[in-house]
Formats: C-alpha cells, structure tokens, sequence
C-alpha cells in the first residue's frame, strides 16, 4: 500500500511496518503487486524517502535495488506518499529475506524463490518461502516459412519459353533472439526468402507468337516518266518504286505492314531535252501532184500537213500531253517523184488515188 505515513497506516490495521519488506524485490513485481504505473523509475538511494510514489507523475522513486528503510518517516509531502510493506505484529521476529535464487529457465519467464526465518514464542524456528517471477533473455524463436504467394505473369507474351515465378518469405514466424533461419530445400542451409518456377499456362498466354509484317526493301518499277525535260517546262518528272509486307509476311494474326505500297519520287538530274530536226522524203499516193502545192500555204498543201501532223501527234500522243512542242511537221516543198509511202506513216486516204 502507499501512505503518508507507513507506521500509522499499518497500525491502524493492526499490523507493524516491515523496514525490510520490499528488500530484494524485482520493481517491476512492486508496481504490480501495487497495481500502480511506473512511467518513470528510479533507483534506491537512501532509508528516508525512498520507496516513494508520485502518483500525478506517476514517478516511483528508489524502486530499483531496494534496501532496508525508515518506517517512522512520513512522506515528503506534494503528492508523494511512502511506499509501504506491513506485516503481522507477531511476525516481528522475522529475519531479512535472502537472495533470490537463480530463475527456473534460462530464456523467457521463469520462476524463483527466496525465504527468511521466524523465531516464534517458543523460541522455535520456522522458514518462510516466497515464490517470484523472473525474466531472463528472450528465447531464441526459430522462423518458419509463410504462405507462397500467387504466381506472378508469365515472362513472354507468347511464345514455348515463358515462366511464372511465386515466392515465400521466413516470417510465419521470423527468426528472433538468435533462433535459425529457415531451412532452404534446394541449398539445405538457412534462407529467408524462396523461390518457385513453373511452366507458363498456354491456355493464357498462346504458345505461337504472331507474326507481324515488315516492308521489304523499295524497288524500282519504272523508269522517270520523261527521258529529258521540255524546254521552258516546270513540271516535275517522277520514278515509281513499290515494296511488299513480305519481310516477313504477317501470320498468326500478326499486323499487316502500315503505309504505301507505291512512292513516286522525283528525277532531279533529268537533263533539258536537245530539238532534233529529222527531214523525210513521204511519198503521197492519194493525191495528184498540181501547181497549187507549190505554195506551201495553199489549202491543198496545208491539208496534207495536217493529216501528216495528226498521224504523229498520235504516235507521240503522252509526250505531247506533257509538251505541245515536243514534235511539230514541217513542209519544205512538193515534187512530183517517190519517197515513203503514206500509208507506212498510217495516214488516211481520202479521195480517189
């Protein structure tokens, strides 16, 4: 009990202060026994003030290591009262106790005892025992493998080689105190941490990969769209060139190739065209030869002109598409003699031959 006054509250209860009462005894099992809380503990010092409790500091002062103590010495006062041990009045006689003997175990929470003598009124001796609790160091506690986790996604997307891998930790329990860790099935030595290897589901992940397509290389396929550049012309001359999705071809679901098949790219060294005069002898078989085609601006001279311009205009038809002066007829006169036939340069006969 905790009074002001030790030697008054025992003999109120018709009981004597033990100075000895507390001698040897563990703080912890003094907080206990006076189910009080100790947030601060000190050590003892001296037989007149110590043990002592401060309940709105909740201090207890000199209950480590405590000795014998003064009972007669009230309590300093503030809050702070005496820490006190009573005893039967016949017990007076009693000796001090002895040492506490050695704990019961070596780890953990053990017991141990320690006793005093009586000299009762018959001058016999009787021994008392009192029974203790001790703590010594903790006990090693061995770990134990926890639960394996759920495996993990597969290592590849698709494909024969994937993976899963699944893991466990030694936590259920962990090793404390200096007790072994878990036993690893693979080494046979102590490991924390173990790992697990299966085959991936293909039921999941598909055991042939898609193939997706890729562009083969481009390739020529024809030619710049004009040998050489009309004079005076702005427009710009191209060459085509085409690839496949063949490098490779997509299979398996894989993704056709994305983007064109055909390019156009543009002849930047074409050179500008050179005119050439080219002079043939045309031998005309559907006309008569008369004076009037003397004058190469008569009508009848003009007519023949024509119909030679037409025949060439559709031999040269695309490049006169691109140049209206790519090629142009000329007359420098009529004879009445030979030369190529007409019909060789596909002109149309009108009239009679």
């Amino acid at each position: 009990m905790v009074a002001e006054d030790c030697s008054k509250v025992c003999d109120d209860v018709d009981l004597a202060c033990d100075p000895e009462f507390f001698k040897g005894m563990n703080h912890l099992e003094l907080a206990s026994r006076l189910k009080i809380n100790c947030a601060t503990t000190t050590t003892f010092q001296n037989h007149t003030s110590h043990p002592s409790y401060d309940a709105s500091k909740e201090t207890c002062r000199g209950f480590k290591n405590i000795g014998s103590y003064d009972c007669s010495i009230k309590a300093p006062g503030n809050g702070e009262k005496r820490v006190c041990g009573c005893i039967s009045k016949d017990e007076i006689t009693m000796g001090p106790w002895s040492r506490w003997g050695e704990c019961s175990t070596s780890c953990g929470v053990g017991n141990r005892t320690r006793s005093r003598d009586q000299v009762t009124s018959d001058d016999e001796t009787e021994t008392y025992t009192q029974l203790g609790t001790c703590s010594e160091r903790p006990c090693p506690i061995d770990g134990e493998w926890g639960q394996w986790t759920a495996f993990g996604p597969c290592s590849v997307e698709c494909g024969p080689n994937g993976y899963q891998v699944r893991t466990r930790q030694c936590n259920d329990p962990l090793p404390m105190h200096g007790g072994r860790e878990c036993m690893s099935p693979e080494s046979n030595e102590g490991a924390m941490n173990m790992t697990d290897v299966q085959d991936c589901d293909y039921n999941v992940v598909p055991s042939i990969c898609p193939v997706h397509g890729g562009w083969s290389a481009w390739k020529p396929v024809s030619n710049c769209s004009m040998s050489c550049r009309p004079k005076n012309s702005t427009e710009k001359i191209y060459s085509t060139y085409a690839r496949h999705c063949d490098s490779p071809a997509p299979e398996f679901g894989g993704n056709t190739c994305d983007g064109e098949t055909i390019k156009k790219v543009e002849c930047t060294d074409v050179k500008e065209c050179i005119p050439v005069d080219v002079t043939a002898a045309i031998k005309i078989t559907d006309r008569d030869f008369t004076k009037e085609l003397d004058d190469l601006q008569s009508e009848a001279s003009l007519d023949i002109q024509n119909e030679i311009q037409k025949f060439v205009n559709k031999v040269y038809e695309k490049e006169l598409a691109k140049d209206k002066n790519y090629v142009k007829v000329v007359l420098h006169g009529f004879s009445d003699g030979t030369g190529v036939e007409a019909e060789e340069f596909g002109i149309k006969k009108k009239g009679k031959k």
